[in-house]
């Protein structure tokens, strides 16, 4: 994680700060509602940029995995897992048997957007225990990598499954949505 690059190159977006070894911030995402996709959900608008400023050198040199993926293309190091077999995934599977579905892959880091408050439905699926999907992907994250977890509350996550908090940063798309927060845990090394 490089909050020093984001906030070089981050233009008119809002900046982040470092407090006691945790990035933290507030961003405001845009009020772009269309999904280019034919699949329900995606990435709120401009996240993806921010997070290529926020781990340029994971993108560019180790393995990323969009978890709950959808609608993101798999691109060269850049891989992609969902349950639905529709959205074309490097892996089709149901995320809490993550260790069964990805084998001995392993991430310098894993960008996961889950369903959120109900959203499941949406999707035909159960809730995501997400407790379980963030121990699971501890053991999927290389030391010194990074889980972000893009959601309406903080997951669970625990020390003795080796994490760390390395950032939280709220996000706000517009008026009458939900406000999320992307926490950000560090594998510690």
């Amino acid at each position: 994680m490089n909050v020093d690059n984001y906030n070089a190159n981050r233009g008119p977006l809002s900046p982040l700060v470092e407090h006691n070894g945790v990035a933290c911030g507030f961003w405001l995402v845009g009020a772009d509602f269309r999904n280019r996709s034919r699949l329900y959900g995606a990435y709120p608008p401009g996240y993806m940029k921010r997070m290529r400023l926020l781990f340029p050198d994971e993108f560019e040199y180790g393995r990323v995995l969009h978890l709950f993926s959808g609608s993101q293309p798999s691109t060269g190091n850049e891989d992609t897992l969902d349950i639905n077999p529709e959205a074309c995934s490097t892996y089709v599977g149901d995320a809490e048997d993550l260790l069964h579905v990805v084998g001995h892959a392993r991430y310098e880091l894993v960008l996961a957007d889950p369903p959120y408050e109900g959203q499941h439905e949406h999707y035909g699926t159960k809730p995501v225990n997400r407790g379980k999907v963030v121990r699971l992907c501890s053991r999927i994250v290389r030391l010194g990598g990074f889980l972000v977890w893009l959601d309406t509350a903080m997951p669970m996550w625990g020390k003795k499954d080796g994490w760390r908090l390395a950032g939280t940063i709220g996000l706000a798309q517009s008026t009458n949505h939900r406000v999320r927060v992307a926490t950000i845990l560090g594998m510690m090394t």
